[in-house]
Formats: structure tokens, sequence, C-alpha cells
């Protein structure tokens, strides 16, 4: 926290803190920048906001010459250029697993093309894909196989009130739907303008009887690649769209060290759809080669089964809510080495808890 003191000539800022949570070079560095952007204000009255800059010429300099990558570089390769990569390097490395099912980045890799191929053979343009399933390996497959087709998917939850669902499904544009046979039910009469695709048929289709190439699709880093709603507490719900870039420039270039696990670490897939949350799950996992576990649902309601679960699944990197954490008694799994923790900041003695285990780094207050 910054709390500043003025008198007639001064400003005297202070930064509260705790020492757990930040070094002093993080506190040296925020400060570097405030004075930047006071002195940007202060010297060029009229500049544009959207122009100012939080780094002065020696912070830049030093994270350019720190960084492989320039502070202010864009990626490259989309999400589907990104996967491709991890299919060529680890094609027989587990990908995704759940309850039911278990796919290797090779049978990720061939049953998204099958999803993504239905798709675009129906003639309809590309645009939001809904999905509404629970997490499963299976849906995960889907938004592969979605963005893959060029499309963007708009996760969707079967507590939603009809209205809602429906005023989504108009407000996104959504021309197609996938759902599971469980949960068709949910859907009829509702919007009759939307296709609606059984998840279950789209995994197994045949692509021999399929006329459609992959290679023509028009994907680029401005593409979309999600359209996660806010949950309309103080209003109507607002859509907001993520593109390619950011989702690849989370993992390769923002906060490597942070956001990007390796190849062998095993992946706690535990927020739902709606959340950002899930979008490091997901992306941070199957972008590195790493493995993704998706928690059974009724673990999540319960830290001390999860919390046994993920000893059984030897997961290693996980981001679970502070107040699930504080509900679990559970010490430490054997394996588990890193905990992103986002929203909410965790109590000292959770810090405590864990910090003082060396196979476990904290990464705190991570805003989705």
């Amino acid at each position: 926290m910054l709390t500043i003191d003025t008198d007639e000539k001064n400003l005297q800022c202070r930064w509260l803190y705790r020492s757990a949570m930040a070094e002093t070079e993080q506190i040296d560095l925020l400060s570097r920048c405030y004075l930047a952007l006071i002195q940007q204000i202060v010297e060029a009255e009229n500049i544009p906001a959207r122009k100012l800059s939080m780094l002065d010429k020696a912070a830049y300099q030093h994270m350019v010459e720190q960084s492989t990558v320039s502070p202010l570089s864009l990626p490259t390769e989309t999400i589907v250029d990104v996967f491709r990569k991890q299919v060529e390097l680890y094609p027989d490395h587990l990908a995704l697993k759940d309850e039911s099912h278990s796919y290797t980045y090779e049978q990720l890799d061939k049953i998204s093309d099958n999803v993504a191929s239905v798709l675009l053979s129906d003639g309809l343009p590309q645009g939001a894909v809904g999905i509404y399933s629970g997490r499963s390996s299976q849906a995960l497959a889907t938004i592969m196989g979605i963005i893959k087709a060029g499309c963007f998917y708009v996760p969707l939850n079967d507590t939603y009130p009809q209205e809602r669902l429906k005023d989504i499904i108009i407000d996104s544009g959504m021309q197609r739907l996938v759902t599971t046979r469980n949960l068709l039910k949910d859907f009829e009469g509702l919007v009759p303008d939307v296709r609606i695709y059984l998840m279950e048929d789209l995994l197994d289709a045949n692509l021999s009887t399929i006329n459609c190439q992959l290679s023509t699709v028009n994907c680029q880093l401005s593409s979309p690649a999600y359209m996660i709603y806010t949950s309309g507490t103080t209003g109507k719900p607002k859509g907001v769209i993520v593109p390619h870039s950011s989702v690849v420039s989370m993992v390769t270039i923002g906060s490597p060290n942070i956001y990007r696990p390796s190849a062998d670490d095993r992946v706690i897939q535990f927020s739902t759809y709606l959340f950002d949350a899930s979008v490091i799950d997901i992306f941070c996992t199957l972008l590195s080669g790493a493995t993704l576990v998706t928690a059974p649902e009724a673990m999540k309601k319960d830290a001390e089964q999860l919390f046994q679960f993920m000893e059984d699944e030897k997961i290693t990197w996980a981001c679970i809510p502070p107040a699930f954490l504080h509900s679990c008694h559970h010490d430490a799994t054997t394996h588990l080495k890193k905990i992103l923790v986002g929203g909410e900041s965790p109590s000292q003695e959770l810090i405590n808890r864990y910090s003082n285990i060396t196979f476990i780094k904290f990464v705190l207050n991570i805003f989705f």
C-alpha cells in the first residue's frame, strides 16, 4: 500500500508491505516506476494517459539487458502454433487426465482436430462457440478444437437461469454451441437459430467423411481465443474477449518463470471455465508440455480430499484460492512445489504454514 503525505512544497511517499510477500528490490522498482510516472506528468502536462510510461530509461534498459525478450515485444505465434510445438516435442507425454479419460499430446491433437473439422464443415462463419458442460478432459479437448477452428469459446454454466443463457448467446453472436448428451434438454426451444453439437459426437468424428482442411484456417494473434462474461452483480453481464496474443504473452513473455510450468510438472485443473483463473490452468499447461489433471467436482468443496488427491496424482503446480487453502489443515504434499494464489491476499498464518517448506514456492497476489 502506498501512503502519501503532502505539505506546500513536498510529497512524502511510504510503501507499507509484508516482507514475506515482497522483497526490497521489488519495492525499489515500484518506487522508481511511480517517480517516473509523476515526473512525466509534471514535465508534460498535456501528454495523453495512454502514452505515459512507468519505466524510467535506466529501468527499461535494465529489463532489456536482463531478458532475451524486450518488455515491449509481442508474441509471434498463436495458441495453436505453440500447442503444436508441444505435440512435436512431447507426442507421448500425458496432456490431460480426469476420472474417465486421459489423452497424450498426440491424441489430444487428433481429437481436437476432429472437433475443429466438424465445426468448419458446417458452413457457418468463425465466431463464438458456446461450451456448456462440466470440467473434464473431453471439455478441454473441445476447447482446443474450437480454437483450432479459428473460433473462440464462450463458457456457459448449468446454474445460469435460462434467460441469462439466452442473453449471453444473443449478445456474443453465438451460432454454435457444444454440450453433452445429458445437458441437451436445457436448450430445448431456447434459441432455435443456434446449431447444437454433442461433445461426444465431435470427439469421435470420422475425419475421412469430412471435407475440410484445417490448414486453411485464418487464425491470427489478434483473433479472439475466448470470451468470458462478468458475474453481472452490478448490472447486466458484460462479455470480455481475450485474443491469442494475450494468452501466449502470459505464458511465454510476460512472466514465464511464474506462469509456465515445465514439461515435467503435473498441474491441477481446479477453477471452473467461467473464470480467467482457468486460463492459467489450461493454457499454461498445454502450451508448456505439462500434464493437466482435472480435480473431481466433489473435491472442490473438500480441501482435505483435494490435497490427498494432489498427493495421489503427484501434483507439482496448482492455482488455488486462499479461502480454500485456509479451510485445509493438511500438510503440504510431497510433490507440490508451486501454488499460485490470486484474488484475495492469503493470511500471515497461511504464508507461515507453507513458506517454510522449501519445495513449495508461493507466488502471491496474482490477480486475474
